[in-house]
């Protein structure tokens, strides 16, 4: 007998329970998809600009880089939250629990931010049930940014 023979014979002999696992996870799979509500998302780019007079091109990048990476990490504060809310009245109220412990968690499912290092863009994704909301909420981020 070969060797890469005796290397399968356990794999071919165990067959059913391979076909099973497989079976069981496809089920799984189906069932959380079913039971999870199906979430929108938006995206916002922003480019985030510094002005340095007399500086390199590469120190400006590495600042404008440096500045969003910051502002990335302000998300998800509570005040940041109130901004974008207050920001916004057609923002619905009631997505986002009263308790701050659990509105922070929402939030922090709700929106992301992320740098682009090479090109300095900071991008926000706000995810929603309703994809109307994840736009306005996108778009209110961006505009706290903007303003602020």
């Amino acid at each position: 007998m070969s060797y890469k023979y005796l290397q399968l014979t356990p794999l071919l002999h165990g067959w059913p329970v391979i076909l099973l696992a497989g079976a069981t996870g496809a089920v799984i799979a189906v069932l959380f998809s079913l039971i999870h509500p199906l979430e929108y998302s938006s995206t916002t780019r922003i480019l985030i600009t510094q002005e340095l007079s007399n500086v390199d091109a590469y120190t400006a990048s590495r600042s404008a880089e440096r500045i969003a990476d910051d502002l990335t990490g302000v998300i998800y504060t509570s005040d940041f939250f109130h901004k974008v809310m207050n920001g916004d009245p057609k923002i619905d109220q009631n997505y986002f629990p009263t308790d701050e412990i659990s509105l922070r968690k929402k939030w922090e499912k709700t929106v992301t931010a992320s740098v682009s290092y090479s090109s300095g863009m900071m991008e926000i994704v706000a995810y929603n049930t309703d994809p109307a909301q994840a736009k306005e909420i996108a778009s209110a981020v961006a505009n706290v940014y903007v303003t602020e």
